[in-house]
């Protein structure tokens, strides 16, 4: 039971601290809507301008990237 236990702990521990490999992590722009909601998914300005065209709203960095 105890040998279960510990397993499952570093078992966990290693799921949380293993990298994402997410393609928003490093995402590098922000479309923000006129409907006020936010998509920080844009490597690129112009991938965030081209986002935005004909919806309305604007591009801003990433801060959090």
């Amino acid at each position: 039971m105890l040998r279960a236990l510990i397993i499952t702990t570093v078992l966990a521990a290693a799921a949380l601290l293993a990298p994402t490999g997410s393609a928003n992590a490093a995402a590098k722009w922000c479309a923000v809507y006129d409907s006020g909601s936010t998509n920080c998914g844009f490597n690129t300005y112009k991938q965030c301008r081209a986002d935005i065209s004909g919806i309305g709203g604007f591009c801003r960095k990433n801060y959090y990237h």
